[in-house]
């Protein structure tokens, strides 16, 4: 699933590496790694694990005991604190998340996160920004495959403010959850204020993976979610992103770390999300 290649991938680039990487593995520090985010609607989830040095053997087994879950974990608004939940919940990879119950997302409202546990005291800060509806959703025959399908949307990117994007799919036969749509990190600069037409890739839960198709099954039903996201949270999706795309290659191993908002010791991300949903099937 997308979440153990996170959480897999995250664990090694926030890492030093051994030598046969060209880093000096006395030079390890372990580190608390936060995945946290509030959608707009939606109570927060935090998942924490460990970090461990690249070369170190990476299995189901071997993240699971990453998990931290003991923490405390609150999130607050300035108003209202909301102290986290841990449960184990099989949805996501590692299977174990932190949810609140008391604050959901509100568009422009800013959240504060604190994590406690051991010798860490971590903390973060994020906004949601307002939401970009869609203003279209369409879809057409894959040139090259009659029995693929192609999804487009249309949007109106506000001219008032500097945005950034992430779009998420979900085929509701096959994803539990909504999975990052390859090439789906987006900012502005190309189209400030313009209406913008995107095709949409979908999203893959495993990698490696065999007959990637990055369209649609005919018989896929399809949900899009648009997400608008703050600065912090464009930046360190789409070095995310570049970074598995380059450890894909051999020539260009992902050893650079990606930037993060977490402070205290701690890596990672915690960000706000606005989104618009909206189904899609093929007729």
């Amino acid at each position: 699933m997308i979440k153990k290649l996170l959480y897999i991938f995250i664990t090694i680039v926030f890492t030093s590496c051994v030598n046969k990487f060209g880093f000096d593995e006395d030079e390890f520090q372990e580190r608390l790694v936060v995945e946290g985010y509030i959608e707009e609607g939606e109570y927060p989830i935090v998942m924490l694990t460990t970090n461990k040095p690249l070369g170190t053997e990476s299995s189901v087994e071997t993240v699971k005991d990453m998990i931290i879950r003991w923490a405390k974990v609150v999130v607050s608004d300035g108003e209202t604190e909301d102290i986290l939940i841990g449960r184990i919940d099989e949805n996501y990879f590692p299977p174990f998340i932190y949810k609140g119950t008391k604050i959901k997302g509100e568009a422009g409202k800013t959240y504060q996160l604190k994590v406690i546990y051991a010798q860490y005291e971590l903390t973060a800060q994020t906004t949601i920004p307002p939401s970009v509806p869609i203003d279209n959703i369409y879809c057409n025959d894959a040139p090259e495959n009659d029995s693929l399908y192609q999804i487009h949307i249309d949007f109106n990117d506000p001219a008032e403010q500097k945005n950034y994007y992430k779009i998420y799919t979900q085929v509701l036969h096959k994803n539990k959850k909504f999975v990052p749509a390859l090439g789906g990190n987006l900012n502005d600069n190309l189209f400030n204020g313009q209406q913008v037409s995107i095709k949409i890739n979908q999203g893959i839960e495993q990698l490696p993976a065999e007959n990637i198709h990055t369209d649609f099954y005919k018989e896929d039903t399809v949900r899009v979610k648009l997400c608008t996201v703050p600065k912090e949270g464009f930046e360190f999706w789409k070095g995310y992103e570049n970074e598995i795309v380059n450890g894909q290659n051999p020539l260009t191993p992902a050893n650079k770390n990606l930037k993060s908002n977490i402070q205290g010791g701690g890596i990672g991300i915690w960000c706000g999300y606005g989104k618009s949903i909206y189904y899609i099937r093929y007729k």
